[in-house]
């Protein structure tokens, strides 16, 4: 949720992250209703855009080098962070910029 649903109290979070692979929606009229989805890998709202770099994109450089080609196909939302996820934040010296990247 953003902040200001997060502010207002009728509000509630319907979706629930299990383990790194499965995601579980809730009815929000009916909390006993749920579907659960599995991923090859899926990020809560903790996780940090670095982090989702080197698990998704970083191991297909690789492949790309060797080669082979590959697609990075980010959906969802607008706002929600899939160009930063993909370019990152290109300030040097910040927590999540390209100079902390191990590319080896």
């Amino acid at each position: 949720m953003n902040e200001k649903e997060r502010l207002e109290k009728k509000n509630q979070n319907i979706v629930d992250l299990r383990r790194d692979r499965e995601v579980v929606v809730r009815d929000r009229t009916n909390a006993a209703m749920t579907k659960t989805f599995t991923f090859d890998r899926a990020f809560g709202p903790q996780s940090k855009q670095i982090d989702v770099y080197k698990s998704v994109a970083q191991p297909m450089i690789a492949e790309v080098l060797a080669g082979y080609n590959c697609t990075i196909f980010a959906y969802g939302q607008t706002g929600t962070g899939k160009t930063f996820t993909m370019e990152g934040d290109r300030t040097p010296g910040d927590a999540n910029s390209w100079d902390k990247v191990n590319f080896s």
